[in-house]
């Protein structure tokens, strides 16, 4: 996770929140769904043209505005959001965001050495655990019956 300073503070996937800028290397698996903000050569998602150039840690600490966000749901391959920044002259630019810009919570960083995100959705939001289907193997909705054995030969 970046932190003010410019930096970079390790911390776990349960620890990381909705707002957070992470850099995620190589081979990492995302841990949360994320607004790719800029990459270095990714194929499929692409980052915005507009903050595809924030490619080292004082541009992305610099970033001042807002995200405005659909609510989670569990559409995988669909997206809407804008990005609101405040330039640095005190603009206001609108990034309209899309499914090529978002990276999902399980997907592993291929082709590109590293990406700045976003964190939009963390923990039971994320798309793909909305997405998900659980089992409930507890015995509440089954009858149990003794069953009797009789000897049939005697």
């Amino acid at each position: 996770m970046l932190n003010p300073t410019g930096g970079f503070d390790s911390i776990k996937w349960q620890d990381i929140r909705v707002g957070d800028v992470i850099r995620v290397e190589i081979d990492d698996f995302i841990p949360a769904d994320v607004i790719l903000l800029s990459e270095t050569n990714l194929k499929i998602k692409q980052a915005s043209p507009q903050t595809s150039d924030l490619t080292s840690p004082n541009p992305v600490i610099a970033l001042r505005g807002s995200l405005r966000s659909e609510h989670p749901n569990n559409s995988l391959y669909t997206y809407e959001g804008t990005l609101d920044l405040i330039t640095s002259t005190g603009f206001p630019k609108q990034v309209p965001l899309g499914p090529d810009q978002m990276l999902l919570r399980g997907a592993q960083l291929r082709n590109t050495p590293w990406a700045y995100g976003l964190v939009v959705f963390t923990g039971h939001e994320t798309k793909l655990m909305r997405n998900a289907t659980w089992v409930d193997l507890q015995p509440k909705d089954f009858a149990w019956h003794r069953l009797s054995v009789h000897p049939l030969f005697t």
